[in-house]
């Protein structure tokens, strides 16, 4: 089943960007380095307007997680795992697990992002159990 396209914003646009290179990136701020997610025009600890965009390794670990069961959104496909994950560098992404288990999940689990084609052919994130291999695109 394919997901539906994301909509960017002109604040977010470099993030959906990036991820259509198979690449995700997190907004810096580049006075005080902060990372932000979700990306903002301010920077709410310096207030600087200045920010970079970096790409982050994609490495994370599970901090918790919920399985939406009412209503069925019929282009997702079921059990949807819904969670939020800690990023190295300290951000914390809102994003689904794939490729595991309900059963398997627990707290600090290590995690890896990967990219999915989504119903418009653009790409998304989604993270996985960490695995040996090289990051992959699923369709």
């Amino acid at each position: 089943m394919m997901r539906p396209d994301p909509i960017p914003s002109p604040a977010n646009q470099f993030f959906w960007d990036a991820l259509n290179r198979n690449e995700l990136q997190i907004q810096q701020c580049a006075q005080c380095q902060t990372f932000l997610h979700p990306p903002r025009p301010m920077c709410p600890h310096c207030h600087s307007l200045e920010h970079n965009h970096i790409t982050v390794d994609g490495k994370a670990v599970l901090y918790s997680w919920c399985i939406p069961r009412h209503p069925q959104i019929p282009m997702f496909e079921y059990p949807l795992i819904t969670a939020l994950v800690d990023l190295s560098g300290g951000v914390r992404l809102l994003s689904n697990l794939i490729e595991c288990q309900t059963s398997e999940l627990k707290p600090g689990m290590a995690l890896e992002v990967c990219f999915v084609k989504t119903i418009g052919g653009k790409t998304i994130h989604q993270f996985r159990p960490l695995q040996s291999d090289a990051e992959g695109i699923h369709d």
